[in-house]
């Protein structure tokens, strides 16, 4: 039988009875019909699931005990920021989607000079709150117990001044393949002794990024990463881009 996990934003102290409130006895009774002494798993974000225990399950709460404690290690230890241009549609959602089950630690949605997306104020942070709960999705059902943060969205201009991290990375193919052949990452680390604890990986929209972005990233340190012959659409290069960084430096390898 699978486990069954959800993500309830208080404290989870076993031995402890809580009131989980309307939308987990919705989703627990009217949605997964669960009834009373079935058993799910909680967690918080802080990096552990508490089983508990269904006592009582009205229409707009859920008494849950909490049982034990369970220590999990589903965390890489690369942590991986990803940069990502808004794309169109729900492209973006299965980015941000495939980014959390690939251990991202931070989404930084941004809008470029070819960004087809144009958002106000309002649509920022309506986008951003809906994309922190494909995040919360995504940990629910990949086994994730902290839940990557999704910033505000910004320029891309702005993110480049205040992203910190060892190795920075933007995903560019070269101009020119046949004179240009794909490095390996890891030439593009410079101390060989140790290996990097902070990626900050930056992929552009569909129409890609304009050169004078990629010229204003390699001056904010960045360097180019191409991953082979062929053009990555925006939604398949987060994923093959933390992928291969997971298999160089996380827990993939």
């Amino acid at each position: 039988m699978r486990t069954i996990r959800i993500y309830c934003p208080q404290p989870l102290e076993a031995g402890t009875t809580i009131s989980a409130g309307p939308d987990i006895a919705n989703y627990v009774g009217r949605v997964l019909r669960l009834k009373t002494g079935d058993q799910i798993q909680l967690f918080n974000g802080e990096g552990y699931d508490v089983r508990a225990t269904i006592q009582q399950l009205e229409r707009k709460d859920a008494s849950l005990y909490l049982e034990e404690r369970i220590s999990l290690d589903t965390e890489s230890n690369l942590k991986v920021t990803l940069g990502q241009v808004i794309s169109r549609g729900d492209r973006m959602d299965y980015a941000v989607q495939k980014a959390v089950e690939l251990g991202v630690n931070m989404i930084a949605p941004l809008t470029s000079e070819r960004c087809e997306v144009r958002l106000d104020d309002n649509r920022k942070e309506k986008r951003r709150s809906h994309w922190q709960q494909v995040v919360i999705s995504a940990c629910e059902q990949s086994g994730r117990a902290v839940v990557p943060e999704v910033t505000e969205v910004q320029q891309v201009e702005s993110w480049l001044q205040s992203i910190q991290a060892d190795l920075k990375l933007i995903l560019h193919p070269y101009d020119h393949p046949e004179g240009n052949k794909p490095e390996h990452v890891t030439s593009l680390w410079q101390d060989n002794n140790q290996d990097p604890e902070t990626i900050a990986l930056l992929i552009g929209p569909e129409g890609g990024f304009a050169e004078a972005e990629v010229a204003l990233a390699e001056t904010h340190g960045f360097r180019r990463l191409c991953l082979g012959p062929r053009v990555l659409r925006t939604e398949t290069a987060p994923i093959v881009g933390i992928s291969y960084l997971q298999c160089t430096w996380g827990d993939f390898k």
